[in-house]
């Protein structure tokens, strides 16, 4: 039985949970942190699509993962780090439209906890797994 419940539907599961940090910067340049406990189905359902079209090799550099649209005049990034059980972090740099950017940043909020504002971004390298049973692409 997980220590903590899914962020997303409020339940303990059998097995572990996921830590999902997020992060974005508000229009008046200050940083917005979060941290959601989410289980596998939870995280399948919220977040592989979005994940898998942001891990796609794509030649233009800011399509957003989530509409597909070129976010180039409208960006609004939202930074992801995702810690599964067992595995080496996952950092994602979502290059969303200020639309798309909205929605999933309320997803990401569910609840989750706000997290103190703290200066700069840690970066680590993405690991080139296959996709697991969590259904999230490395």
């Amino acid at each position: 039985m997980s220590a903590y419940p899914c962020s997303v539907h409020g339940h303990k599961i059998n097995g572990r949970l996921a830590s999902l940090y997020s992060a974005w910067f508000t229009a008046d340049g200050s940083r917005s942190a979060w941290k959601q406990r989410i289980c596998a189905p939870c995280a399948r359902q919220e977040l592989a699509t979005v994940l898998a079209h942001a891990a796609e090799e794509n030649s233009a550099v800011t399509v957003c993962p989530a509409c597909g649209s070129d976010s180039a005049a409208d960006l609004d990034p939202i930074y992801l780090t995702l810690y599964l059980p067992k595995q080496e972090p996952r950092e994602f740099a979502l290059t969303t439209c200020s639309t798309c950017a909205v929605t999933l940043r309320v997803r990401l909020q569910v609840g989750a906890e706000k997290l103190p504002n703290r200066d700069g971004f840690t970066s680590r390298n993405n690991s080139n797994e296959e996709t697991d049973d969590w259904g999230i692409p490395a």
